[in-house]
């Protein structure tokens, strides 16, 4: 799919994208960017969404009930027969004319979806099943949570999960290290007939009893580990071992806010995730809110016009010296961004910045969204104040001797 138009539901009036290779979609809270992305897996995927459906026991009866099963309950009442529109490709498709695909046209157009809030999939440290979920939760959560838990069940039988050889290079896993988990190590183990996984941390200084090993619960990790753990054992599964560069069914990977939690070094070595999830062929698309990847698109942007070498594009996003191949493929990436906002009627369209261009004459393509003006806006605030204050410094002359 090339592109996808979506009208009047909820609470967007007309959100029309074409997707890139690297596609990057921003706007104010609440302007529908999940939901859009979330018409994106149901017009790609409508066959494993039924199927799915039919697995767990979730029934429905019209596309008000259906609607309501897989954004949540509430949005059935968002759907209208006569003002919904659903353009794939510049085609019109009816919600049942999308339900009735029982195949996909192409097997590589599968859509792997990674939520944002990814902690909460986790439960007390480990991915919820599928069927453990109220009826409020999105189907892409649902489903994320699902693979996951799936990928662990079937993993082998290895309990160390990070760092573990077979998984990223070896740069690459001490970027990772430096910036999530800092010497411990991520286990899967069985306490008391209950699969977890815990953060173990090797105190090497010698002891009477040996080393010192301190076991971490889920809920002591930090925010950035709960959030970042889930993505990388979906990366575990999108960037398998060097013999199968990637998964044969999925073409297409959406995630939502990758920065949520992070520090930037920790949001950079996420860039270089995306790097090799471009390099080996697949198509993504970001949301999020974060200045510094919408900066970093920007940056790619100008380097392409640059035709820098690929020394450049590592020093860029502080990629692994072994990312030489990630680096050719961003310099040949096509990049799409747009902006989601509330027009006058108080209803969301979407607009194409994807020249990212900060001396534009549209204001949002020159603020990327706001998310660079905010930022421009507190420098101004403190330089005009400076300067009134350098001018009233100026201007007191004291009539008497030195104070």
């Amino acid at each position: 799919m090339k592109r996808l138009q979506i009208q009047n539901f909820a609470q967007i009036e007309n959100v029309d994208i074409r997707f890139g290779d690297l596609t990057l979609i921003t706007g104010p809270q609440a302007t529908g960017k999940s939901l859009f992305l979330q018409w994106v897996k149901l017009a790609n995927d409508a066959a494993e969404v039924l199927s799915d459906f039919k697995q767990y026991g979730l029934g429905w009866s019209s596309p008000e009930s259906f609607l309501d099963a897989y954004f949540g309950s509430g949005y059935g009442s968002s759907w209208s027969e006569t003002k919904t529109k659903i353009h794939v490709d510049a085609k019109l498709k009816t919600l049942p004319q999308l339900l009735k695909s029982r195949t996909r046209k192409n097997k590589l157009d599968g859509v792997y979806y990674i939520p944002a809030h990814r902690s909460l999939l986790m439960g007390d440290g480990w991915p919820r099943p599928f069927h453990q979920y109220f009826s409020d939760t999105p189907y892409v959560a649902r489903q994320c949570s699902e693979l996951l838990r799936t990928l662990l069940v079937s993993d082998e039988g290895n309990k160390q999960l990070f760092p573990e050889d077979r998984r990223f290079k070896k740069d690459l896993r001490a970027m990772i290290d430096g910036a999530i988990f800092h010497g411990a190590s991520l286990q899967q183990s069985l306490d008391k007939g209950r699969q977890q996984l815990t953060l173990r941390i090797d105190d090497h200084s010698q002891t009477p009893q040996g080393k010192n090993r301190q076991t971490i619960a889920y809920m002591g990790w930090t925010a950035g580990q709960r959030e970042f753990i889930p993505l990388q054992l979906a990366m575990y599964e999108l960037l398998p071992r060097a013999a199968k560069p990637k998964l044969s069914h999925i073409d297409h990977v959406i995630l939502e806010e990758p920065e949520m939690g992070l520090h930037p070094n920790a949001i950079m070595v996420t860039l270089c995730l995306v790097a090799d999830l471009l390099q080996r062929g697949y198509k993504v698309t970001l949301s999020t809110h974060s200045p510094l990847i919408v900066a970093a698109v920007w940056a790619l942007e100008q380097l392409q016009h640059c035709k820098a070498d690929e020394a450049t594009y590592i020093n860029l996003l502080q990629m692994p010296p072994s990312f030489r191949q990630q680096a050719t493929t961003l310099g040949q990436t096509k990049i799409r961004a747009y902006y989601l906002d509330y027009n006058a009627s108080g209803r969301v369209v979407s607009r194409d910045i994807s020249k990212l261009d900060p001396n534009s004459n549209d204001a949002i393509e020159a603020g990327w969204g706001g998310l660079s003006s905010t930022a421009g806006h507190l420098t101004q605030v403190v330089a005009q104040e400076m300067n009134r204050a350098r001018a009233r410094h100026k201007q007191f002359k004291p009539t008497g001797g030195d104070l």
